[in-house]
């Protein structure tokens, strides 16, 4: 059976240095999205003084820095997976290439065992 070609060992090493960085980054998502849940008052307690009014204003404050912060988390993720990507890609890209050669060497060798078959025979 012909050995499959791999990734090479710098793609592999490129994601193996990047997992850490996923990792973390999915982590402090969870983290925030856990803290909202927790922060996110009752719906039916709606204040009716001014101070009601302020404390609702700065917890809408506060949920939307961590909206933004959540939201930056999530492209440095989105980033990360995309340089992998990009580094997955250029390794396909280079197996497809060595793929291509090793097709065209066997279809030559094929040619040449057929002539020299047909030269055998006659």
């Amino acid at each position: 059976m012909a050995k499959k070609p791999g990734m090479s060992v710098a793609a592999i090493n490129t994601i193996i240095a990047s997992v850490p960085v996923i990792i973390d980054t999915a982590a402090r998502l969870i983290r925030m999205i856990r803290e909202q849940k927790n922060d996110e008052p009752d719906q039916m307690n709606i204040p009716m003084t001014i101070e009601g009014l302020k404390e609702e204003m700065r917890r809408v404050d506060r949920r939307l820095a961590a909206n933004s912060e959540s939201d930056v988390e999530q492209i440095k993720l989105i980033e990360e997976l995309a340089r992998q990507n990009a580094v997955l890609a250029k390794t396909l890209e280079k197996t497809a290439h060595q793929v291509n050669v090793l097709i065209v060497i066997a279809i030559v060798a094929l040619l040449f065992g057929a002539l020299a078959v047909v030269l055998a025979a006659s």
